[in-house]
């Protein structure tokens, strides 16, 4: 097409020219478009597979009509209604709450065991540097994770103790176990409260 034109291929010709996944992914994108342009009241997508209709304002219940899907959700919080059915929005939200705070307590723990890229042998560190030999024989930085390293891995510039180095981001062969987890859980905790926030949001705007 020119500059300027506005013209459409026919579909027909598009289905002959254009491969099947191309084709299902175009009529998947001009839908889309439609239902943006459309402006509709009401419209609720599914949150498993984004199948969209317009649900009526009395319904609470989203029943997606896509074949493969055919899961019903609440229309406010899009938890399934399996779950959800003689319960508030809010009330589920708590039980959101622990969901999350459970999937990021396994995170921290986690944080605590390493695990050997040969032999898959788990173990923790109590003391030492933080170069660290399985009993395989592969070595491990602690801080990073980075397997098969030598000294060279860590930072070797003059520095105070206790102090991050000022030259480099090279991790740093001595440092305190309990400070790096500290460290890292406290990054656990604060995406937790961001998540937890969101959360609450989302259950305030459903409501």
């Amino acid at each position: 097409m020119s500059e300027g034109c506005d013209a459409r291929f026919p579909i027909g010709e598009l289905r002959r020219t254009l491969h099947s996944d191309v084709m299902r992914k175009y009529e998947e994108r001009q839908r889309e478009d439609s239902l943006n342009y459309a402006n509709l009241d009401n419209l609720i997508r599914c949150p498993h597979c984004d199948f969209a209709a317009v649900l009526p304002k009395e319904s609470e219940v989203f029943i997606c009509q896509n074949a493969d899907c055919l899961m019903e959700t609440c229309r406010h919080c899009q938890i399934d209604w399996e779950e959800h059915f003689g319960k508030k929005c809010n009330e589920m939200e708590k039980k959101s709450d622990v969901d999350v705070r459970t999937k990021y307590e396994e995170r921290m723990s986690e944080l605590k065991i390493r695990t050997c890229s040969k032999c898959k042998t788990k173990f923790l560190k109590s003391d030492g540097c933080n170069r660290i030999t399985c009993r395989c024989g592969v070595t491990m930085c602690y801080i990073c994770r980075q397997s098969k390293i030598a000294y060279t891995h860590f930072c070797s510039h003059p520095r105070e103790p206790g102090k991050g180095c000022a030259i480099c981001r090279a991790c740093s062969v001595w440092t305190n176990p309990q400070e790096d987890e500290d460290r890292a859980i406290q990054e656990l905790k604060e995406e937790l409260e961001r998540k937890q926030r969101e959360t609450q949001a989302a259950s305030v705007l459903g409501m």
